[in-house]
């Protein structure tokens, strides 16, 4: 995978196409939307469905109308689903 992609190209299509048919609200934060960057605990992360076909521990959000992979233990950003 790429640098800054915690997915394989076809993961992130799955999860792109799923993230933008059920987008959860977006939550405005002061912090840059970048891969590294840690959320507030006020932004609720979201399971990948099985559904979607991704085997992934991560979660995703929408911040800033930008949807992203967060790894739950830190709950920074691993990956922009652009």
């Amino acid at each position: 995978a790429a640098v800054g992609s915690a997915l394989t190209p076809d993961e992130t299509v799955r999860v792109r196409q799923y993230v933008y048919s059920n987008p959860p609200r977006s939550v405005q934060v002061r912090e840059q939307v970048v891969v590294g960057t840690p959320l507030p605990s006020r932004v609720r992360l979201y399971d990948v469905p099985e559904a979607v076909g991704v085997r992934t521990t991560y979660r995703y959000t929408v911040v800033n109308d930008t949807p992203v992979l967060v790894d739950p233990n830190t709950r920074t950003i691993v990956q922009v689903i652009e």
